[in-house]
C-alpha cells in the first residue's frame, strides 16, 4: 500500500476531485437508470422484459444504460484504488489517504469542500475519529 506524504495527498487533490466528480456522475446515471426500470415494473410487471411487449425496447434501453453505468461506476471506483486513494463515501464526498502523523500509520482524511488535507484518523476509526494535524506536520 502506498504511503502518502500530506504534500502528495493535497497535490492529488485536484486528480481527486475530478474521479469523484466522475463517480458521482455514473452513480447518479445507475441510480437513474434503476428508477426508470423500477417504474417500468411497477407499470407494466415482469412482461415490459419480455420481447414482443410494447414496452420492451424502452426496457432494453434503460438496462443497457444501468448495466453502462455500473460499469463506468465500477471503473471509477477501480481508478480510486489504482491510485491508491480510498474512496469512503461518494455521496459526502470522503477520501482517505494511507500516511502518516509522526510515526504512525493513519488515515490522510479529507473531505469534498475541504481545501487542503489537515485532518487524520487512526486505521480503525472513521470520520467520527477524525482530529486535526498538528501543525508541524502539516508544514511538512
Amino acid at each position: 500500500m502506498r504511503t502518502w506524504t500530506i504534500a502528495e495527498a493535497n497535490a492529488a487533490l485536484d486528480d481527486v476531485r475530478a474521479l469523484l466528480a466522475d463517480a458521482r456522475a455514473a452513480q447518479a446515471a445507475v441510480d437513474e437508470a434503476a428508477m426508470q426500470l423500477e417504474d417500468l415494473c411497477i407499470v407494466y410487471g415482469a412482461e415490459a422484459q419480455q420481447p414482443g411487449h410494447a414496452q420492451h425496447a424502452e426496457w432494453q434501453l434503460w438496462q443497457q444504460r444501468h448495466d453502462a453505468a455500473r460499469l463506468h461506476l465500477a471503473a471509477t471506483v477501480a481508478a480510486f484504488d489504482t491510485a491508491a486513494v480510498s474512496l469512503k463515501d461518494i455521496t459526502l464526498g470522503l477520501v482517505d489517504f494511507a500516511g502518516r502523523v509522526g510515526r504512525r500509520m493513519v488515515w490522510l482524511c479529507w473531505r469534498e469542500g475541504e481545501d487542503a488535507v489537515r485532518f487524520w484518523h487512526p486505521l480503525d476509526a472513521g470520520f467520527t475519529g477524525r482530529r486535526a494535524i498538528p501543525a508541524d506536520e502539516a508544514q511538512a
